[in-house]
Order: structure tokens, then sequence, then C-alpha cells
């Protein structure tokens, strides 16, 4: 019996030792930096247009629903997409500092956001982008730009894109756009 009382005495030892091993032996825990020495937090990855859209609609929303959201556009344009009269056709629709730029095609009865051109500085989205920042602050934000784009610095994505336009280095177009199915 005592040989049983012994070794349940030296496993709660071995135990109590490992446990104090693995919390740190005892150290004091490292040192919060004090408010003033804050560091500034991470940024979140970005990885698609979804990740900066800051609008009540989304890509996959048809007229209606973008203006529910914001009301009849100043100006629109109509575009066919093929030489078809009643084919696919691409309806820009434009409202003070931004163009919504829908597909359409009427024969399949389809209709949705294929992108959103942001040309305000009013219109900040989220991850902080916003035309008239530097261009260097942007590519910090998004990361490493698709090499070889020409003069607009592009990113794509599985199933979006974001198209930055810059003149002297700072930032005055951002389109966001989805792929055709």
């Amino acid at each position: 019996m005592r040989s049983i009382d012994t070794a349940r005495n030296t496993l709660l030892v071995a135990t109590a030792l490992f446990v104090f091993l693995l919390s740190g032996c005892g150290a004091k825990p490292a040192e919060t930096p004090d408010e003033g020495s804050a560091e500034l937090p991470e940024l979140p990855a970005i990885g698609g247009a979804q990740d900066v859209w800051n609008f009540p609609f989304g890509f996959g929303d048809d007229r209606d629903t973008v203006r529910a959201a914001l009301g009849d556009p100043d100006d629109t344009v109509v575009e066919p997409v093929a030489a078809m009269e009643n084919g696919p056709r691409v309806e820009e629709w434009h409202y003070p500092g931004v163009e919504i730029d829908f597909y359409v095609d009427p024969e399949q009865d389809l209709e949705y956001v294929l992108s959103v051109i942001v040309t305000s500085s009013e219109i900040e989205l989220r991850g902080g982008l916003f035309v008239g920042m530097d261009l260097a602050d942007a590519i910090l934000i998004l990361g490493d730009p698709e090499p070889g784009t020409g003069s607009a610095t592009v990113y794509f994505y599985l199933n979006t894109s974001i198209i930055l336009e810059s003149e002297g280095g700072t930032v005055t177009r951002i389109t966001l756009s989805r792929a055709l199915p």
C-alpha cells in the first residue's frame, strides 16, 4: 500500500513540476507597452474588393436595389456588349463621385452590379482607401500589386479586382469590379 502512495505522490510532484515548467517557471509576464508607446494595429489582409466595399448594395444586386439605396442616377450610358439588338449590355449609372456599371442581359433575365468606380475623395472605402491618398499608402494597405499592369495599379483576386489609377503618386480613381460569370 505504501508503494502505491509513494508512486501516486511521485506522479503528482512530477505533474506539478511539468505544469510549472510549461507555464514559464514562475517568470514575470511580459510587460505590456503603456498607451503612449502603443504600436499600430496590424492591417487585415485584403482578399478582394468585398473587403474594402462600403456601399449599401453588393455585386449581386440589380438596378432596383441600387436605385433604392442611392436614388435615381444623374446620368446613364448604355453600351451593348455584343452586336445583337436585344443582347447583353453594360449600363453605366453616374452619381456624384461614383459610377456604377451593371451587366444586363434581357434574354437571360440577368442583371447585376459589375463594377463601382470611385472618383471622389468624399467616398472612403473600408481599410482606409480613398481617392486623393498617396499611391504608396494604398499599396501599403493592399499589398504588392500584379506585376506589369501598365499605368494602373491592379490587384486580381479570385472573383474580383481592385484597380487604382493615379497621377503624380496620388490615387485619382478606384475601381472595384467582379469577374464575369
